[in-house]
């Protein structure tokens, strides 16, 4: 239990329930299944960066919170989301393939630089 008490501090209680209701019973189980996992899961990243290009796409600036996922400004930007759950789910899911994609060739570029430097 204190594991998750401790996570819930970058969704705050009373931010989670607006956003988990915001868009149906599989975003719910999505915001629910991200709160249990580290910040540096693609999934997590894949979240921030579904909600970064939201605000991007809206012609919002950053905001002047330092938490990423600070449930009030989650709650905002997913206000701008008109969208179906579908499609919101769709795009998340995009945006966590392309994390994947990306980590996947950091991974083949440090490991080409690596054996690079060991033959030379």
């Amino acid at each position: 239990m204190l594991a998750l008490r401790k996570q819930r501090l970058f969704f705050p209680f009373f931010g989670l329930l607006k956003t988990r209701r915001q868009h149906g019973d599989r975003w719910t189980e999505l915001v629910d299944r991200l709160e249990t996992l580290e910040r540096t899961d693609v999934q997590v990243i894949g979240f921030r960066l579904t909600l970064d290009r939201i605000r991007r796409d809206a012609g919002l600036p950053r905001s002047g919170c330092t938490n990423h996922f600070c449930a009030t400004c989650v709650s905002e930007i997913l206000d701008l989301f008109d969208g179906s759950e579908d499609q919101l789910l769709a795009f998340y899911y995009e945006n966590v393939a392309e994390v994947e994609r990306t980590m996947r060739e950091m991974l083949v570029r440090t490991r080409t630089f690596e054996s690079d430097r060991k033959i030379a």
